[in-house]
């Protein structure tokens, strides 16, 4: 049930991501929609490892498609993140909210510090830190946090519903 749930979720995720939310950017950043959906799943207690790690990769190769960043840079980026942040709900903090938000903090700031070093030093695009600094990446990472907490709630009552016998008391 989780693995088909998370297809439709993801698909509606991307479909979201390329026709709302790329529009709604700050400067030139706009919010990784699939990214804070997977990191909301991560955090989730009652979540299998397997669908976890389906809906990763998944993820993954559909947002490849509608990316510049080659495919095999953007599966390990989805993958690495989803790692330490698992990690980091599992071993440092048992609060989901905490852990979830400095995830997407850290993710983000992951995914766009590997995304520039590929397209400047390995596809030969002229980009500046300083520049993309500013007009890419903070503005992108104040919208993945702004857009992080409701995307939480859903995810929240999506897993839920998946798994109704196994809910938290705590969040």
């Amino acid at each position: 049930m989780g693995a088909i749930a998370g297809i439709v979720v993801l698909l509606a995720g991307l479909m979201l991501q390329t026709a709302v939310f790329s529009r709604l950017t700050l400067m030139s950043g706009a919010a990784d929609v699939v990214l804070l959906l997977l990191i909301a799943w991560a955090m989730r207690k009652q979540t299998r490892e397997w669908e976890l790690w389906f809906w990763t990769v998944f993820g993954a190769v559909f947002t490849a498609f509608i990316s510049a960043v080659p495919p095999l840079i953007t599966l390990g980026l989805y993958v690495g993140i989803i790692f330490v942040s698992r990690w980091m709900r599992n071993r440092i903090w048992q609060g989901e909210v905490l852990a979830y938000f400095f995830s997407v903090l850290l993710g983000t700031v992951i995914q766009h510090g590997v995304t520039f070093a590929v397209l400047r030093f390995f596809s030969g695009i002229a980009l500046e830190l300083e520049t993309s600094v500013v007009y890419v990446i903070l503005p992108s990472l104040v919208l993945n946090l702004l857009f992080a907490f409701p995307i939480y709630l859903l995810m929240k009552d999506l897993s839920d519903w998946i798994y109704p016998g196994e809910v938290d008391s705590y969040v």
